[in-house]
């Protein structure tokens, strides 16, 4: 879900010009194009000109951020980037009143009357109750309270939709609710009986605005009401030092309950940061182990693919685990990787993959109960493609294309354009030094009368031409291979 919908009109229209700019290859973009889409009048084109130059002056950004006109009727972006861009979204963010009233209502309404609240915010009371009174009719029209995946718990699907809200504009530019900063941190080393090591910046700071997000609904009178797991998620002995570890640190009035626990080791769990048992997975994610089980199942029978070993079949479950576990408990709708533009790069280096994903994915609806937006088919169709793409090697693949290098002067040319090939291994490449009946491709410093298999003479180094052209062949050769399969 994406949260623009919160920010003020004219801020929404600022931040849809500057979207398209750092999208765009040329970073320009026509002001007639604007005023047709926006409805806007010359003033207002003017007045939303300035208004975006002054907000990208208040991030002292370096290089500069701007716009400018040199070309009549042309509005160019400079040093938009898109840091700079999420920089500017969270400005726009937190000075809509819409977003005053959203922190209050799933927040601090429990804690605070809306006239305290006001005070405190040094709001307007006309502008505050407004934006109040809007904000659930707007809340549901953008599915705010849809459920999320397997998630059907309305606390659950607040949380996520408020950690989606933080995770996404906060993250990279600033922490929100700072004086809980070293509240999380501890609760964070409470965890450290559960964690591998020290995190990465992007796991630590999902952990510190989960834990955030957990607390202050806590405060605030939000409460899970999931039953405890019938089978523990974690074993008893660590459970028991972490729990206790946590219910010191936060010294709530009420304790933090089992179902609230459980709450926080499926995040942990589907966020990849603790492996429970094969056991508790089995029990207590048993559509996950179902999801796995079905991709896996269909990728061994299709005919894109040749024997596999137990070892690559463990790989490619272990890795569609961890995306199932994500994907039916704590799933973040994404925000990146969701640029549809992007799909036929991988399409066109593995379309047999391709077939099994997109086969895979349109039938989630039917087997898994789940629906299937347009972003998230992106956003999976990418997943499956990175996990089958680490987990297999290419001899599996029935894409394959075998290339065979042999240059006339000898194993120090053959041994470069071999090593320079490494560049191609995304391909499915298999590189020989002799020519058989599966050679496909033949790469040499003269063409061989006795070879039959397309040949491409290279006699001096290889240019970015030369390599594109040698792209083309692979795709080429592989979409024969492909199209040849049994159906």
């Amino acid at each position: 879900m994406h949260f623009q919908f919160l920010f003020n009109h004219d801020d929404s229209v600022c931040y849809a010009v500057l979207q398209h700019l750092s999208r765009s290859a040329t970073a320009t973009v026509t002001k007639t194009a604007i005023a047709d889409e926006f409805g806007l009048t010359g003033y207002q084109l003017n007045k939303t000109f300035d208004a975006i130059n002054a907000d990208l002056a208040t991030l002292k950004a370096t290089p500069p951020a701007y716009l400018d006109e040199t070309t009549k009727g042309v509005w160019a972006g400079h040093g938009i980037t898109s840091y700079q861009l999420q920089r500017i979204g969270l400005v726009y963010l937190q000075r809509s009143a819409l977003y005053i009233a959203f922190e209050y209502r799933f927040l601090y309404s429990e804690q605070y009357t809306r006239r305290e609240y006001v005070a405190a915010n040094y709001l307007s009371n006309a502008g505050f109750y407004r934006a109040v009174n809007e904000l659930d009719q707007l809340l549901s029209a953008h599915g705010f309270f849809s459920p999320v995946g397997t998630t059907n718990d309305e606390e659950a699907i607040i949380r996520l939709r408020l950690f989606q809200l933080y995770y996404a504009m906060y993250s990279g530019v600033s922490a929100p609710f700072p004086e809980l900063d070293e509240l999380a941190g501890a609760l964070t080393q409470a965890l450290a009986p559960l964690l591998a090591g020290p995190l990465p910046p992007t796991q630590a700071t999902k952990l510190t605005i989960f834990f955030k997000v957990w607390l202050l609904r806590w405060q605030n009178g939000g409460r899970i009401t999931a039953p405890a797991r019938q089978v523990p998620l974690v074993p008893a002995a660590q459970a028991t030092a972490v729990e206790a570890a946590i219910q010191a640190a936060v010294n709530l009035d009420a304790p933090l309950t089992a179902a609230e626990f459980d709450y926080l080791y499926s995040f942990l769990i589907g966020q990849g940061f603790y492996t429970p048992s094969a056991a508790s997975l089995q029990a207590n994610f048993p559509l996950a182990a179902k999801l796995t089980q079905d991709f896996t199942q269909q990728l061994l029978a299709h005919p894109a693919v040749s024997a596999t070993s137990d070892q690559d079949q463990q790989a490619v479950t272990q890795a569609l685990q961890q995306l199932h576990l994500q994907f039916t408990t704590f799933f973040v709708p994404p925000t990146t990787f969701i640029d549809a533009d992007q799909v036929s790069f991988f399409r066109d280096l593995y379309p047999s993959f391709d077939v099994l994903i997109l086969e895979f994915i349109h039938g989630l609806p039917e087997s898994a109960g789940i629906p299937v937006d347009a972003a998230l088919q992106v956003n999976l169709y990418f997943s499956y493609m990175f996990a089958l793409i680490t987990a297999l090697p290419p001899a599996v693949m029935a894409d394959r294309v075998y290339v065979c290098v042999d240059f006339s002067q000898g194993t120090l040319y053959t041994d470069y354009v071999i090593r320079s090939l490494g560049a191609f291994t995304q391909a499915n490449l298999i590189v020989t030094r002799a020519v058989d009946a599966q050679t496909d491709i033949y790469i040499s410093d003269f063409h061989a009368t006795q070879v039959a298999a397309p040949q491409v003479i290279w006699q001096d180094p290889p240019t970015p031409t030369d390599w594109s052209m040698l792209a083309d062949m692979i795709l080429t050769c592989k979409r024969a291979k492909l199209a040849a399969l049994p159906d």
